[in-house]
């Protein structure tokens, strides 16, 4: 899918087509004396910041064959084939990897935008709790005497809801040592009670 500022994908496909035949044909009637390898880079930046890697390469193909293409109808000639085809092969691998270069140079900056959105995303919240603990710490909390339940706004919270809810804190349970004691003690005085016989003599 294309982000929301770029053109459509088909627009800048038909820019990409029409620039390489253009290129192609501005090769041919130029000639093999005069070089506009330059041009050639046009539809594979095109292609290599909007596209997949499987297009660039589709791209980098093309323009190989249509190097090879027009160099042979311009009427250069070599003293053997394989040198055409060698020249047009290294046009194919050179704005092969300058395609790649560029889509991983797309790829990084949408990172980067991604990490940027989040990173300010976090500052928001953050922000946003510092806010709301200041907001607390500088009012007077309400505690009930016999519940020990917080007010907030016009309801009543349990200390842990309140340390949840308002001060955005992560809770577990446990069981502390005071704790753990008395209720050991509960079951053994459960499972060992006084024998009323004992207490008589």
């Amino acid at each position: 899918m294309n982000p929301p500022n770029n053109p459509p994908g088909w627009k800048i496909a038909v820019a990409g087509g029409i620039s390489l035949v253009l290129v192609c044909y501005l090769d041919y009637i130029t000639g093999y004396q005069l070089t506009i390898s330059l041009f050639y880079l046009i539809p594979i930046l095109l292609c290599g910041w909007y596209f997949q890697r499987l297009a660039i390469v589709c791209t980098a193909l093309l323009i190989g064959i249509g190097y090879w293409f027009t160099d042979r109808l311009s009427g250069h000639t070599y003293s053997h084939e394989s040198f055409r085809i060698w020249n047009s092969f290294n046009r194919f691998a050179v704005l092969l990897i300058v395609g790649l270069v560029i889509h991983r140079l797309r790829l990084a900056l949408n990172e980067k935008e991604r990490i940027n959105g989040e990173l300010k995303k976090s500052l928001e919240e953050l922000s946003r709790s510092t806010e709301e603990i200041r907001k607390l710490q500088s009012g007077l909390q309400t505690v009930c005497a016999w519940t020990k339940r917080i007010k907030v706004g016009e309801q009543w919270v349990t200390p842990e809801e309140f340390l949840r809810d308002q001060l955005h804190l992560k809770l577990t349970h446990t069981i502390s040592p005071e704790a753990s004691h008395a209720f050991i003690n509960e079951l053994n005085e459960k499972k060992d009670p006084p024998n009323p016989s004992s207490e008589e003599k």
